[in-house]
């Protein structure tokens, strides 16, 4: 399989879904490979959903993995007991790392702690590993401790903490599993939902926050997770497509991935 970034646009004007049609198609002929039989995997943004109406369009699996996640710790509640222990982590987690970062106290632990970007995928995880990880150590304590600062650790549960990394983890795994730009994952998807979703199922000494967090995260995504494979196959057009051996369309689907980068 191979890999390969076509162009880097410029688009001028909204970015409505009839111009990224266009745009995209442009550049397709360009390549002489632009055809009604082009399957697309993409965000599901309403403007790139429009854009593709009239191909198969797939949704990206690992973008749904991230869209479950970011729709439960968004719909958290501060006035429910249950959430608010979360939110107050993650909102003191993010404090800590922001004074480390402005302090230039990084270079004093022996991995700097990683700071949560709403964009970059399972970033909240990544945060709060570093963080766990340079508790166990001792030196982010040691760091406060001589700056008179230990009030930055007093609302990071430990145990909470060390619960949700362990409530994220399978969807790190997830993302990492079906982000492969060299082997084709479409076949991994099913398999690898089953496997999230399992990872999700609520255990008996689990907290009662936990188990509220756990439910949520299993609602999710149960209802983003998209079953790709499912979905080709609901396509008439594409089934008929990949059915008939030789069709030069079924290798340019299927075992090809011809990305376009928009900016």
């Amino acid at each position: 399989m191979v890999n390969r970034i076509l162009a880097t646009k410029e688009m001028v004007g909204v970015k409505s879904g009839a111009h990224i049609r266009i745009t995209v198609e442009e550049i397709l002929q360009e390549f002489g490979i632009q055809s009604p039989n082009n399957v697309f995997v993409t965000d599901n943004g309403s403007n790139v959903v429009s854009a593709f109406k009239d191909y198969v369009r797939l949704s990206c699996a690992g973008h749904n993995i991230n869209l479950a996640l970011k729709y439960v710790f968004d719909n958290l509640e501060d006035d429910n007991p249950r959430h608010s222990p979360v939110i107050k982590l993650l909102h003191e987690s993010k404090t800590l790392v922001s004074h480390f970062k402005r302090a230039g106290l990084q270079n004093e632990l022996d991995q700097t702690l990683k700071q949560a970007v709403e964009t970059r995928w399972n970033s909240k995880l990544l945060m709060l590993r570093s963080i766990n990880d340079a508790l166990k150590s001792g030196k982010l304590h040691r760091v406060l401790l001589a700056r008179r600062e230990l009030r930055f650790l007093n609302n990071i549960d430990s145990e909470l903490l060390e619960d949700i990394i362990k409530l994220l983890t399978p969807f790190d795994e997830a993302t990492r599993h079906l982000s492969a730009d060299k082997t084709p994952t479409l076949h991994l998807v099913l398999p690898t939902k089953a496997t999230l979703l399992k990872g999700l199922l609520i255990q008996a000494d689990d907290s009662a926050i936990m188990k509220e967090v756990h439910h949520r995260c299993l609602s999710a995504a149960q209802r983003r997770s998209t079953t790709s494979f499912q979905a080709v196959l609901k396509r008439r057009r594409l089934k008929r497509i990949v059915m008939k051996r030789g069709h030069p369309a079924a290798s340019l689907c299927l075992t090809t991935c011809y990305r376009t980068t928009l900016r």
